[in-house]
């Protein structure tokens, strides 16, 4: 990874946890290889999460952490943005799931007309965050996945272009690949405690009415000392164990829903309330289809 560079993509990952990091890498490997975005290019990631040092991302990418405080100094965070796109000669800027911040940060667009902007939308809780959203035009609009139809329309009338895209996630581990027990059920959850003790005693109700005694296995950054488990450890990307367990017990966020797609029939979900994210939309979703 590059240490500095005058990027010309800017790719705005702000958020919470592991999701936006995430996002960002097997985006921009995915719009590299779909010619959306040119591989000799660099890119430019902004980001709040400190996962971002757990992820992998593409070659040419180069990370920037924005300042801690920046939800409570917005004008001289809106300044120091504005520094940052004409001082990198930014040609085009991502936006990863809210169209003009998470706070509405980016509502100066309209004076960088020449700006190629570009929107990869997964589902919000739209009325939420409208009282954040500015007037902006998207050159090219993305749906990650089904979207509700108040967003939906939302792309339809600001956005020049739409196309739907399926992010490719790292098959490459951070670490050596463990072998897990053959009767292993999966939970895998970042944060916070309370919502992984609740995954693990979901779980562990639905192996009392199935009658079985799984070896459970927990993958998380986080130390749980209240929840019984038989392994625990921190992997990235969890996703490479699925093909080794008999479950996989998950929340519902974007990038877990798609990585255990090809595994419905062995995957438990809980959503879980969160501010922007429809976790509900996407369980429901995923118990129609």
């Amino acid at each position: 990874m590059q240490e500095d560079c005058n990027a010309v993509i800017l790719y705005y990952a702000v958020g919470g946890g592991w999701g936006h990091v995430v996002r960002a890498s097997a985006a921009i490997y995915t719009l590299r290889r779909q010619a959306f975005i040119q591989k000799q290019q660099p890119v430019l990631v902004l980001y709040s999460s400190s996962a971002a040092a757990q992820v992998a991302f593409p070659e040419g990418t180069t990370l920037l952490k924005v300042p801690d405080d920046f939800q409570q100094q917005i004008d001289p965070y809106r300044n120091w943005l504005k520094h940052l796109l004409k001082s990198h000669k930014v040609e085009t800027l991502i936006m990863d799931t809210f169209p003009t911040g998470i706070i509405g940060e980016w509502n100066f667009l309209q004076a960088f007309p020449s700006l190629r902007l570009i929107y990869l939308a997964r589902t919000l809780l739209w009325q939420a965050y409208l009282p954040f959203l500015h007037p902006i035009h998207f050159h090219t609009a993305f749906s990650l996945e089904l979207l509700p139809d108040s967003q939906q329309t939302y792309l339809e009338q600001h956005a020049a272009a739409r196309h739907h895209l399926s992010l490719i996630y790292p098959q490459k581990a951070s670490s050596p690949l463990p072998t897990l027990p053959v009767n292993s059920w999966l939970v895998v959850h970042s944060s916070p405690p309370d919502e992984i003790a609740s995954l693990v005693a979901y779980a562990k109700e639905i192996a009392q009415l199935e009658q079985v005694k799984p070896y459970w296995v927990l993958v998380s950054p986080s130390q749980i000392s209240n929840t019984v488990v038989d392994q625990q450890f921190a992997f990235y990307p969890a996703h490479l164990l699925f093909t080794q367990v008999q479950k996989i017990i998950t929340a519902c966020g974007y990038n877990t829903m798609q990585q255990t797609e090809p595994f419905k029939e062995k995957h438990l979900f809980l959503p879980f309330p969160r501010r922007f994210d429809d976790q509900v939309w996407r369980a429901t979703l995923r118990k129609r289809l």
